[in-house]
Order: structure tokens, then C-alpha cells, then sequence
């Protein structure tokens, strides 16, 4: 009975310790979904005032903004986007930034649903 027990602990503890995130240099994300610089993506001078003072999207107190706010990224898709060359699709695409105090933008992320909220990959023409 005790060797079973025994067993079953173990068992446990090595869900445990598997489960853990073992990743190096990790940044701990202050909010679901930070924005973290990527090397691979993002420009490399693209300076933010403060990485501890980014604010969400769903900031409602002051905020650094995008020059022109909504109307003006609303704009930026009207002149644009060329929907001409583009099969009819249904779903989401979530466009993410950040804005830097000089107003500028980089660290851009995009995640792509469709109506349910399940991941779907849109036609190049449309995400590109």
C-alpha cells in the first residue's frame, strides 16, 4: 500500500516538474499577450518610453496614442487595403501594437479566427 502511494506521488511530481516553463531568459508578461521585442520581427531602434509602462489596448485611463487615433488607422485601411484581389472569407484579424511617446508604431502582432474564435489562416491577400 505505501510502495502505491509512493508511486502515485511520484507520478504526480513528475507532471509537476514537466509542466513547468524551463525556458531561459523568459520575460514574465506583466498581462496576457505583452508585446515583447522580437529580434527576428521587430526594428531594433523602435525605442518604448518605458517596458514596465506599456498599456493595453483596454487601457481606459491616459495613454500615449496613435497620431489621429481610430479615425486615422480606419483611414490608413480606406487608402490601403485592396480588396479587389481578394476571395470571400469570413473571420477575425486582431492587429496589435505599440506606440512609442514619440507616437510611432512597431512590435506589430496579428492573430487570425474565424467567426467561433478558432484559429484560421486568412488568404495572404487579405493579412498581408
Amino acid at each position: 500500500m505505501a510502495l502505491k502511494i509512493f508511486k502515485t506521488q511520484l507520478c504526480y511530481l513528475a507532471i509537476i516538474l514537466f509542466s513547468c516553463n524551463t525556458q531561459e531568459n523568459s520575460k514574465t508578461s506583466r498581462w496576457l499577450d505583452d508585446i515583447h521585442y522580437d529580434k527576428k520581427i521587430d526594428k531594433k531602434n523602435f525605442l518604448v518610453c518605458d517596458e514596465d509602462k506599456v498599456i493595453q489596448y483596454f487601457n481606459l485611463g491616459d495613454a500615449i496614442d496613435y497620431k489621429g487615433d481610430k479615425p486615422m488607422i480606419i483611414n490608413e485601411f480606406i487608402v490601403n487595403y485592396n480588396s479587389t484581389n481578394v476571395k470571400k472569407e469570413s473571420g477575425l484579424i486582431k492587429i496589435r501594437f505599440i506606440v512609442n511617446c514619440e507616437g510611432e508604431t512597431d512590435r506589430f502582432r496579428m492573430m487570425q479566427s474565424g467567426l467561433i474564435y478558432k484559429e484560421k489562416v486568412f488568404d495572404k491577400n487579405i493579412s498581408d
